[in-house]
């Protein structure tokens, strides 16, 4: 084995710690070998050097992600890795190599940090000088990559740059000019197919492109027409910190870890690192709205999802992908501040064996979810807590929490001994009447962010076990419950009713109405978003006469294959009611019920006859006035948003 200033392959028993960027190491650590070092050169401007703030994630050691300091040792890739300017910070390198590492334990990362902020492409020219650092950027690369192939394998390189040369007369000669760079790096560092990843230039809304760095854009993505060896990362969907031209920190890891899917997915001799995600071609935002595609095209694409991955390292990989996506399709990627919640609490009935009570909260400021509360009346605490979520049924006496199905489900686990939050969808219930609707293209996202906050709701109440938490909604609550299970992790078990299905999409803007289902970085459907709960045990109930009808054949066996990865598939099961229809009806209750008892410690004696059934007798179903937050004795507060358009994330 070979002694360097280097990171030890620690092993997995150990902690990763925290070192200072550029710190030499102990000459006793060892670097692994040459062909188990897997190099990458990471060349460009200011996007690839890095602007983005960094925060604590940032500097913690990935034991198998190192980077080749300025004094030209091997040292823990903690950011900022580049040196350019005092500027430099968070970059993608970081990123990449940590998602390289993630899907290959048998290999270490070495990150060759070589851009130069500001430079345009002649100073990427053997003897190109970038006056403003008094550098030379090809030079200084290619010394930089010889010195380090001492020590591994360089298998790939990494491009951003363009943005210095979006000016007329420069980028009408920047594609000739790129493809002579890509020949000549490959030439100098003696292999002529290696891989290089171009990212795309920040395609950011609110600063549109030039016609200058249209051609930038357009030698980039012509690069793979006509260059072997060369792929093209997308950018859309990534945001700038504040001037239009850099990328922020969570962009640039999240652009740090698409290339690394590029990269694997230019790797047709490595099953093993498949990417985590499809890859779909990158255009305009694409909706997948209600029946979006057939059924046998929902077959082909499940099966096409389940040869992207393997191990159950590959599918922790994809899920996070898919994950990170649908917030982004949400717009709350980063989640926006978890402000106040200040709770209301009013007119607290008691019945047998229950009680409900009318409450509300601020999911943002002024922006209220209007609910009701029901209790145990028998046992002690702590209680689990479950969140109920209504469809959208909106018929006069069978409308939205209101609806008898739904105070009988929740006042029957309110009796096993759970606290239950009913609460209303956006533009639903009392704020309906002033000036709320559910057909908003912000629905998607303030519904979610509304259910996210009802945990945060249910965990604030002392009685609350935090580790007991459920969701189980049918319908358009069903969509509700699986998107909550799917980002949010507090959530235990989740039961979603009659609505996963492989080719229907969810007919409502609540469900469908942005892109979180595809986009340029990834693509999925409802059933693969419902396994985003695995390995939390999980219910799915479907029937025979709606869109989950062929779930025992197509989407459950999709789901428990993804469970089975984790050894988990006693934690998910299928009731399927053929001769039922469209509904959460009380043989569909009394499947939920067994199967919430049996995983948050619920009590089925508490609602079992004495011949055994399930007895939801005894429940008053109120009138939905009575169910009202706020009325003449407790009127609105002043500061409540009345309208979709004056929310402000």
């Amino acid at each position: 084995m070979r002694l360097k200033n280097a990171l030890l392959i620690v092993t997995a028993c150990l902690a990763a710690p925290l070192w200072a960027y550029g710190q030499s190491l102990p000459d006793s650590l060892e670097l692994p070998p040459e062909e188990q070092f897997h190099l990458f050169l990471l060349v460009g401007q200011s996007n690839m050097a890095g602007r983005g703030e960094v925060e604590e994630q940032d500097r913690v050691a990935h034991p198998r992600v190192l980077a080749f300091t300025q004094d030209q040792q091997w040292a823990p890739a903690v950011d900022p890795i580049h040196f350019d300017k005092p500027s430099a910070g968070v970059g993608l390198g970081r990123g990449f190599g940590i998602e390289l590492a993630a899907r290959d334990s048998s290999i270490t990362i070495g990150l060759i940090p070589a851009a130069v902020g500001g430079s345009a492409l002649a100073a990427w020219e053997p003897g190109g000088r970038h006056p403003q650092t008094g550098t030379y950027p090809y030079d200084d690369a290619i010394r930089r990559a010889r010195r380090a192939l001492q020590d591994g394998t360089l298998k790939g390189i990494l491009w951003h740059q363009g943005e210095s040369d979006s000016q007329p007369e420069r980028a009408r000669l920047y594609s000739t000019r790129f493809h002579a760079l890509i020949k000549r790096f490959r030439q100098d560092l003696g292999n002529p197919n290696l891989p290089f990843l171009i990212g795309k230039l920040g395609q950011f809304p609110d600063h549109p492109w030039s016609d200058a760095r249209k051609l930038v854009g357009a030698a980039h993505e012509g690069a793979p027409k006509t260059v072997p060896y060369t792929a093209v990362v997308p950018s859309m969907g990534l945001t700038h910190n504040g001037d239009g031209v850099h990328f922020d920190a969570a962009s640039l890891r999240a652009f740090g870890r698409r290339y690394a899917d590029v990269y694997l997915a230019m790797q047709p001799d490595l099953p093993a690192l498949r990417p985590s995600f499809l890859l779909v071609p990158e255009g305009p935002v694409q909706l997948c709205l209600g029946y979006y595609q057939s059924e046998d095209e929902a077959r082909a694409q499940l099966e096409r999802f389940s040869e992207s991955y393997a191990t159950l390292d590959e599918w922790k990989a994809r899920a996070m992908r898919i994950r990170e996506a649908i917030l982004r399709g949400a717009n709350l990627f980063p989640f926006p501040e978890r402000t106040p919640l200040r709770p209301l609490f009013h007119n607290k009935r008691e019945h047998d064996g229950y009680s409900v009570e009318n409450v509300a909260f601020e999911s943002l400021p002024g922006v209220f979810v209007t609910g009701s509360l029901y209790r145990p009346t028998r046992g002690e605490g702590p209680y689990a807590g479950i969140l109920s979520p209504h469809g959208h049924w909106n018929e006069p006496g069978n409308y939205g929490r209101f609806r008898p199905n739904m105070q009988k489900r929740a006042a029957t686990l309110a009796r096993m001994g759970a606290v239950v939050l009913t609460y209303d969808m956006v533009g639903y219930g009392e704020l309906r009447e002033v000036g709320w609707t559910h057909d908003h293209p912000k629905t998607l996202s303030l519904q979610l962010w509304n259910s996210i906050r009802a945990v945060d709701f249910l965990t604030s109440l002392d009685e609350i076990d935090p580790a007991r938490i459920a969701v189980t909604g049918a319908s358009g609550g069903g969509t509700q419950s699986f998107l909550l299970s799917a980002v949010e992790d507090r959530v235990a078990v989740s039961v979603p009713v009659v609505q996963i299905s492989a080719h229907f999409f969810g007919g409502c803007v609540c469900e469908s109405g942005l892109p979180i289902h595809k986009s340029a970085a990834h693509e999925t459907n409802n059933v693969e978003i419902a396994a985003l709960a695995a390995p939390r045990p999980q219910l799915v109930i479907s029937d025979g006469d709606d869109w989950t009808k062929n779930t025992p054949e197509v989407e459950f066996p999709y789901i428990q294959s993804v469970y089975r990865l984790y050894g988990a598939e006693d934690r998910v099961a299928n009731i399927h009611l053929p001769d039922e229809g469209h509904d959460y009806g009380y043989s569909k209750r009394i499947g939920a019920y067994a199967f919430l008892a049996k995983h948050l410690g619920l009590s089925l004696e508490t609602i079992t006859a004495p011949d055994g059934s399930i007895d939801e007798s005894g429940i008053v179903i109120e009138p939905s006035e009575a169910l009202h937050v706020f009325d003449v004795d407790h009127p609105m507060p002043a500061h409540l948003i009345k309208t979709n358009d004056g929310v402000r994330w």
